[in-house]
Order: structure tokens, then C-alpha cells, then sequence
């Protein structure tokens, strides 16, 4: 074996495990915070660990110096990952605590947080592993490396995957008992061979093996109970307990089925629309923020000054105010419009959060009578928008009773009535303000709804989104039946409900013209840039669609139960719900039938497979030379005698110098004759005289002569192949 080889084999026998311990660790953190690239950025971490093992071996001699420049670093790094989080901040107002606790697809990605987060871990893990591996060896401290994904998956309530969880236990306990035999407190002498390099993949193999066919426990510990159950602050959390400034992606689905909340409700409408907050303004991506900079929203963004703007049931009250005046019928505004049986009677809702979900609003329908909470004290008297319930600084519970309107059939079909156009709305309202029916900031507030959600000046609608837009509403007469279409436009025109699309565009022109595939996000979205070309002021909105009940009649909400849908501001009524998403999202995912599960199938399958594959790599590995030689031999039947001897004795030198690791290429046939004589104690004379003949003679062999000499290379091949350990002391 060449020195250059030894010189490879040994840094491979060293470092190999903890590198690729280290890196798996990584990558389950990169599959956290970067779902989207983790390959990417697995090659760029694994590349910076294996730099920083390069210059911790060098260090590793230098006593005084390697305090020095390990401190440096440590302090240059923390620096620079501060400095990285206060620029996510400043550039993007999303706390690093929500970014690193709340799924991406709630607060978006921070470029900023993610690499200062990966610098630091990388060097921290790497730096962990490396002194509890190759330094001094502690199981503890390595095991401390393994904890941190753990740590991080269980305050954002995932789970790890399972065979990337078996991965990360098996090549742990590789480490252990590797780490344990090369440690420096080790004084035996370890022989590091391809031998050893099987058993320790067949021990991997075997754990593995037995860890994913371990049946599950069906006792559920604490952990598993409450997933914030270590919480230092001692409350619950989800993925869904707080408001975000940036809508969810569009693409790529995370939930669990986890239950979240509960709710019952004194009549028992098909669906429930429970709103968590609502967007104003779309970006150049196509995702939805809160707008900082408008006065009329307050902090959270969702509430207007004046409740009389906020629902159809404060507008239904002024309006129909105004209307029997008899003073404003020139603007449209008739008493017939506004009967007096509509938002009469209210309906009462309890809800009551699970072990899972402490929000910090309150998830409630757009009709919420604002007066059924002030018993409770958390929002101020007469607020429509629950939403924002910090009033001592601390989350609330869940668990109250509120009042509501519901959004009946005799309320939608009041609505669908109401024929006023903007400009007719407008004017009544600045008449009525003239003579004092109404305050002026009615006419403020009404008219910053219009322009705000009207408004696409950040975003570049394509032609034909343009030319859609036209054609769905432009034969329309009423804004209400506009709004409809949109809705029905989807329902019409072959479009597919699959929350686990993730296309080769995400563009919403791609989901409108050429997909017509994907989720509620895109769904909503692209009701909400429609209708605003179409010129009704639209929002888009974020809550829970509750339709899913128990035996008693309860409705459960899950995280899957997250849900988009579009408010749209009618002229004389108010924001109004429409839900876009094809109807086949409240059966999606739904309870099992009973039938055969195809996803466990291949799910146990795939851990089949796994385990089968990791066998076949370490018999290709424990049987590799008997394959290669396999091959040369049945490379001979396809030769002639002249070249099979050739052959052959090539094949000899090759056996010859990877059993000894000597360089044979300058030995004369005679001199390899001793070589094999002296060090295998095997003699291929007729071997090499035949090839000598051949070689220098020009001389064609027989079919017997080539019989002898290959059937004498037979015999001693076992002789020539067997190899000399390779000895690595312990330094």
C-alpha cells in the first residue's frame, strides 16, 4: 500500500465517523429552519466542519496557541451571529423567537437568523464532537451534540422522521464504541481493515434494523401529552398560538393532525369561519403583510377605529338607519333593503383550547357581537375584532364563551340585494356626515378601506391575469355577485384541492392557467389579487375552518384545520366572507375508512428496503475482492491464450502489492518470483516463464500450456490475496 494511501486510510479511520455524525446532526437543524435547500446547505456546513477539524488538528499541538485562537473565534462568531440577528430584525420586524420556534410557513424565512443560527452550530457542534471524540473521550459530551435537534424539534412540536432519527442514533453508537477502541486512553493496539470497516457497518445495520421494527409504545409520555410540557415559561404553544407579519407559504404542508382547540355552537352550520388575522398588502412573491404604516389599523393590524365599519352587522345597523330616514333613497339606499329581521337573533359558541394551543387572540367569526366580551375584560368594550388580547402582557386561555351573528342563509341572501355602487355609497355617507346622521370618520375609515384594498401598486398582475379578472366580473352587476363568481370560477373550471403540491412554478398565473392544483393559500390569494383588479376592495385572511365533529357533537380543530379564505368589502354591507377552495378540502385528509393504508404500506416498505440495501453494501464490501476477481476471471474467456497470460500476470503483481503494500511495478519477473517465494510462501514459476516467453519470446501458448498456468495461479491465489493487517497505534 502507498504511503499516500495510508496516509488516506488513516484520516478516514479517525475522522469519518465523527464528521459524519456531526453532519447529520447539522442537516436535521437545516431541515428545520431550511426545508426548501437542505442539500445545499448540508454540502456548505459539511465542507465548514471539515475545515474546522483540519484546523483543530492543527491547533491541537499548540497549547498556548490553540486557547488563543479558539477564544477569537468563539467571540468573532458570537459577535457576528448578534449582529446577524439584530439585521434580521431591523429589516423585517419578525422576532428571532418566533422564527426559530414557529414554522416557517407562519413567520416566512429570515436569511439573516438562518445564517448566523448555522454559523454558530456548525462550529459549536463541530467543536463539541471533535474534543469528545478525538480529544478526550466522553460519551456525555457527545451525546450533548445529539440533543440540540431533539431540543429543537420538541419546542416547535415536530417530530424527527424515522429513519432520520435512526441514522442519528445508529452512527452515535458507532462513534462510542469506535471512539472508545482509538481514544488516546485506549494503550491496545487497534487493527483498522476492511474487516473492521464491515462490523462496524453491520453493527450500524443491525441497530438500525431492530430501532425501525421496534414496535411503538402506545403509552403517551408527557412530552407526547403537552409538547411544551419543558416550556421554561410554563405555557402552551403551536405552530398557530401567535399573529405573524407574513402570510403562509402558499406551498408545502406541515400540519399533524394535532388537535388544537374545541367548539360548540348552539346551531350547527356545515362551517365555521374562525378568523386569526387578516393582510392588506401583497408582495413582489405573492405572499401578504400586515401594513405598518397606516394609522387606522391598530397594533396587530386587523381592527379599524370605528365599529360600525368593521362587519354586515354594524353596517347593516347604520345603513338601515339611514334608510328609513327617507333621506338618501337618490343614492340608492331604499328602506326594502334593509328588513328588519336580519342580525336579530344571536348564537352562542364556546371554545376551549387543548393542551396544545394557548393563542395570544382569540380565534372568533368576522360576526362577533363585541359586547358578549366585555364580561371578560380582556378587550375593550364594543371591539368586533377579538384578536389582540395582551392586555396584561400574558396570553389568555381559550376557554370562554362568546356571542355571535351568523352568517345564515336569510343574512346571505339580504346581502346578495344590495345593488350600491361605491361611488353612490360614498356620497351617502359624506351626506349623512354633513348633517350629522353619521361622524365624518365613518367617511374616512370607508374610504381608506377602498383605497388600501384596492391597492396593487407593490405587485405586477400579468396581462392575462389582467384579462381574467375582465372576464369573470365584467357582465356582473353587483359587486356581491362578482364576488361569487370569482368563487364559482374555481368551482368550475377543473381546479384540484392538494395541499401537498409543491409546483415547478408558485407563481399564481401558474396555478390559475396551467396547474389549477394546490391549497387554500393559492386558492385565497388568487381570489384576493382577482378581485381587486376587478376593483372591489379584498383582504386576505388567515384562521380556521371548524367543520370537523366528535361523537358529542363537538367541532374539532387541528392544525390541519388551518385555513385562507378572502373578506370582500361590499358597498352598504361590509367585509363579507367568501371561501374560493374547492369544497373538497373539509373531506381531504378526513378520518380513515377503514380501507387498505397505502402510505403505511409504503412507509414500512421503504424501512425494508433501507435495511436491505444497507446488507447489500456490506456484503459488496466484505466480498469486493472476491467480485472483482470474479470479473477477471471471466474477463479471460473472451481473450486469447497471448493475452490471458498477460493478464494474468498483471493480475498476480496487483494481488501481490495490495496484500503487502509494496511497490512491485520495477520488479523484474524474476525478482517478483522471490517476492511471492520469500513473503506468501507461493511459487508461480511456470507462471512467470510462460509469461517471459510470451512477453519477450513472442511465443503463443496452447490451450494446455494456458490450462497449467492458470490452474497453478488458482491454487496459490488465496496465498497471494491474503493480506497483512494494517496496524494503527494509538498516539
Amino acid at each position: 500500500m502507498s504511503r499516500a494511501r495510508r496516509i488516506l486510510t488513516d484520516i478516514a479511520a479517525k475522522y469519518a465517523l465523527p464528521a459524519v455524525y456531526c453532519i447529520v446532526i447539522i442537516r436535521l437543524i437545516i431541515d428545520v429552519f431550511m426545508p426548501n435547500d437542505v442539500s445545499r446547505y448540508t454540502i456548505i456546513c459539511f465542507a465548514a466542519e471539515c475545515l474546522l477539524f483540519v484546523l483543530f488538528e492543527w491547533l491541537k499541538g499548540r497549547k498556548v496557541l490553540r486557547g488563543l485562537i479558539y477564544m477569537t473565534m468563539l467571540i468573532g462568531i458570537t459577535v457576528l451571529y448578534f449582529r446577524l440577528i439584530m439585521q434580521g430584525y431591523t429589516r423585517t420586524m419578525i422576532s428571532y423567537q418566533d422564527w426559530f420556534y414557529v414554522d416557517i410557513n407562519e413567520v416566512g424565512q429570515v436569511d439573516e437568523y438562518f445564517t448566523g443560527t448555522m454559523i454558530f452550530m456548525t462550529f459549536f457542534l463541530s467543536s463539541v464532537v471533535y474534543y469528545f471524540t478525538l480529544i478526550r473521550y466522553r460519551a456525555s459530551g457527545t451525546l450533548l451534540a445529539m440533543l440540540f435537534p431533539l431540543f429543537i424539534y420538541a419546542k416547535r412540536a415536530e417530530s424527527i422522521e424515522t429513519f432520520e432519527l435512526t441514522l442519528m442514533i445508529t452512527v452515535f453508537l458507532a462513534l462510542m464504541v469506535h471512539s472508545r477502541l482509538v481514544s488516546t486512553e485506549n494503550k491496545e493496539r487497534v487493527v483498522i481493515n476492511r474487516q473492521y470497516a464491515a462490523a462496524l457497518a453491520l453493527f450500524v445495520a443491525v441497530v438500525g434494523a431492530v430501532t425501525m421494527f421496534l414496535p411503538s409504545t402506545t403509552a403517551k409520555s408527557k412530552l407526547e401529552a403537552d409538547k411544551t410540557y419543558f416550556d421554561l415559561t410554563g405555557s402552551r404553544n403551536s405552530n398557530y398560538s401567535d399573529l405573524s407579519d407574513l402570510s403562509s407559504l402558499r406551498f408545502g404542508s406541515n400540519d399533524e393532525g394535532v388537535e388544537l382547540f374545541r367548539m360548540t355552537a348552539s346551531d350547527n352550520y356545515y362551517v365555521y369561519y374562525l378568523r386569526r388575522q387578516g393582510f392588506d398588502s401583497v408582495t413582489e412573491d405573492e405572499r401578504w403583510v400586515m401594513s405598518r404604516d397606516n394609522s387606522i389599523y391598530d397594533i396587530i393590524g386587523m381592527n379599524y377605529a370605528d365599529n360600525e365599519i368593521n362587519t354586515p352587522v354594524y353596517m347593516y345597523q347604520m345603513m338601515r338607519e339611514l334608510a328609513e330616514s327617507g333621506d338618501y333613497e337618490q343614492y340608492g339606499l331604499k328602506k326594502e333593503l334593509y328588513p328588519q329581521s336580519i342580525y336579530t337573533q344571536t348564537e352562542e359558541m364556546s371554545l376551549y383550547a387543548s393542551d396544545n394551543f394557548a393563542p395570544s387572540y382569540l380565534p372568533v367569526p368576522i360576526t362577533l357581537e363585541g359586547d358578549s366580551l366585555k364580561q371578560y375584560n380582556k378587550i375593550p368594550h364594543g371591539e368586533v375584532y377579538a384578536a389582540a388580547l395582551y392586555d396584561n402582557g400574558s396570553a389568555p386561555e381559550l376557554d370562554t364563551d362568546i356571542e355571535f351573528y351568523p352568517e345564515n342563509d336569510e343574512a346571505r341572501a339580504y346581502i346578495s340585494k344590495i345593488n350600491i355602487r361605491y361611488e353612490d355609497f360614498e356620497a351617502a355617507l359624506e351626506a349623512a356626515a354633513a348633517k350629522g346622521d353619521i361622524r365624518n370618520s365613518v367617511v374616512y375609515n370607508v374610504q381608506a378601506i377602498h383605497d388600501n384594498f384596492t391597492d396593487l401598486s407593490g405587485y405586477e398582475a400579468s396581462d392575462r391575469l389582467r384579462e381574467l379578472a375582465q372576464s369573470i366580473t365584467g357582465d356582473k352587476d353587483t359587486e356581491y355577485e362578482k364576488a361569487q363568481a370569482i368563487v364559482d370560477y374555481f368551482e368550475n373550471n377543473g381546479f384540484r384541492y392538494d395541499k401537498e403540491y409543491v409546483p415547478e412554478d408558485e407563481s399564481i398565473d401558474y396555478f390559475l392557467f396551467e396547474s389549477k392544483r394546490g391549497s387554500c393559500t393559492s386558492y385565497a390569494t388568487s381570489m384576493t389579487l382577482i378581485a381587486r383588479l376587478a376593483g372591489l376592495p379584498a383582504r386576505y385572511v388567515e384562521g380556521f375552518a371548524a367543520y370537523e365533529k366528535n361523537d358529542s357533537n363537538e367541532y374539532i380543530i387541528r392544525d390541519s384545520n388551518a385555513h385562507a379564505w378572502v373578506e370582500i368589502y361590499i358597498s352598504g354591507v361590509g367585509w363579507v366572507t367568501f371561501d374560493p377552495t374547492i369544497a373538497d378540502y373539509q373531506t381531504a385528509g378526513g378520518d380513515d375508512d377503514g380501507g387498505f393504508d397505502f402510505t403505511i404500506f409504503f412507509e414500512y416498505f421503504g424501512r425494508i428496503a433501507i435495511v436491505l440495501g444497507v446488507i447489500f453494501v456490506i456484503i459488496f464490501v466484505i466480498l469486493l475482492d472476491r467480485i472483482i476477481e470474479l470479473l477477471f476471471r471471466i474477463s479471460l474467456m473472451f481473450t486469447d491464450n497471448t493475452n490471458r497470460v498477460l493478464k494474468l500476470y498483471r493480475r498476480t503483481l496487483k494481488l501481490l502489492e495490495n496484500s503487502s503494500g509494496v511497490r512491485l511495478a520495477g520488479y523484474t519477473p524474476h525478482e517478483l518470483l522471490g517476492f511471492m517465494r520469500s513473503r506468501r510462501e507461493a511459487d508461480l514459476s511456470y507462471v512467470v516463464e510462460l509469461f517471459e516467453a510470451v512477453c519477450f519470446g513472442g511465443y503463443t501458448p496452447s490451450d494446455e500450456e494456458w490450462k497449467k498456468a492458470y490452474g497453478l495461479y488458482k491454487g496459490e491465489y488465496k496465498k497471494l490475496r491474503k493480506q497483512k493487517p494494517l496496524n494503527t497505534a494509538k498516539a
